[in-house]
């Protein structure tokens, strides 16, 4: 089982075993499913993200670097919510390079593809084509088309906002603009989120449900279940997403706290963030263990400071999950990215012990 896969399995692959087949294929092997719940009051469009109105909606991340099955180096979270005049849209992308944001192009419609974005793709009629697909960059510029037709323009409204570690994108998209006349509680949408990051100095590409860095892929998009404001999970509605989504191998319905995995039968299975976290800190790796004995008696040996400083990051991730009575997705993707991390480097620091005490036995 290589590293990579490994961390799949720790995380119970309810978040992250979102495995698909080629891309030629189109065989959707699991599909995401983002209930959009019915706002149940006011939102202000300013990329602020503060409305009590985002408090009714699940928070998702884990997003993936594209084509890979692996969690995207900087996270991403997003939250939707409907009503009757408009879809509204929430995304944090986190920035460990603000100071080096590509936001050059500054008319609509321009290419702003080549900036650091996110593109939005929203298939109502769920029928895998005639997608619209809505960009905006790190500073509020905007781009739309409709089946590929660039000249394609509807309204509607973006704003984003900058931070020391992060930038957001509220938008509100106007059912009108989408075509549809109304919502009704569980009608199904094709829908993706993705995102091109320029400012590490290169291209690289994240999304919500993985389209195989081909961002415009009705068929492996992921899916808008609309609910009422009071909605929650029950067998029935399982059942349902079972059927609306099929051609799946299993769904993945979120929730506020965790995720649902939907079986083709419609059984379902919860598995909150907080396990999921707890997971991956239960125990310190076997080799950790082996290490911390090693540089006990030894302390001269290479990498004893790296490692105890290491060590110590693993210790806090611990204290963290056992102290929180609830965890949401970002601090998930941040456990994940922290753990694949710290194996990474553990191996490291593990074989070069290893090739150290070979030479001191040496004669």
């Amino acid at each position: 089982m290589t590293r990579k896969f490994l961390l799949l399995a720790l995380t119970g692959t309810f978040l992250l075993g979102m495995r698909l087949s080629a891309a030629s294929t189109k065989i959707l092997q699991q599909g995401l499913v983002y209930p959009c719940t019915r706002a149940s009051g006011a939102i202000v469009i300013d990329g602020d993200l503060g409305d009590a109105a985002w408090n009714a909606a699940p928070l998702v991340s884990g997003f993936r670097d594209s084509g890979k099955e692996i969690i995207f180096p900087e996270p991403m979270a997003m939250q939707l919510l409907w009503d009757d005049q408009n879809i509204y849209l929430a995304v944090t992308c986190y920035e460990s390079k603000m100071e080096s944001l590509v936001t050059n192009v500054t008319e609509h419609d321009g290419p702003v593809w080549d900036d650091d974005c996110i593109e939005i793709f929203f298939d109502p009629l769920h029928i895998h084509a005639d997608c619209y697909q809505l960009i905006v960059n790190a500073k509020g510029v905007r781009f739309d088309s409709w089946k590929g037709d660039r000249l394609w323009s509807k309204p509607w409204t973006a704003k984003t906002k900058l931070y020391d570690d992060r930038w957001t994108v509220e938008a509100a998209i106007p059912l009108a603009t989408l075509g549809v006349e109304k919502i009704a509680p569980a009608d199904f949408w094709g829908f993706n989120l993705c995102r091109e990051r320029l400012a590490s100095g290169s291209r690289e590409l994240a999304n919500w449900a993985d389209v195989q860095r081909n961002f415009n892929t009705p068929e492996l998009f992921g899916h808008l279940l609309f609910v009422p404001a009071s909605w929650q999970p029950a067998p029935a509605a399982l059942a349902k997403i079972a059927a609306q989504a099929a051609g799946a191998v299993n769904n993945l319905l979120y929730a506020p706290n965790g995720i649902w995995t939907i079986t083709p039968d419609g059984k379902g299975q919860f598995a909150s963030y907080l396990d999921q976290v707890r997971g991956l800190f239960q125990a310190a790796p076997p080799k950790a263990q082996e290490l911390r004995q090693v540089f006990a008696a030894n302390p001269k040996l290479p990498y004893a400071n790296d490692f105890a400083k290491l060590d110590k990051e693993f210790a806090d991730w611990q204290k963290q999950a056992a102290a929180k009575n609830q965890l949401d997705g970002v601090f998930l993707s941040k456990a994940i990215l922290f753990n694949e991390l710290f194996r990474n480097q553990l191996n490291t620091y593990y074989w070069e012990v290893k090739l150290a005490q070979l030479n001191l036995e040496m004669p």
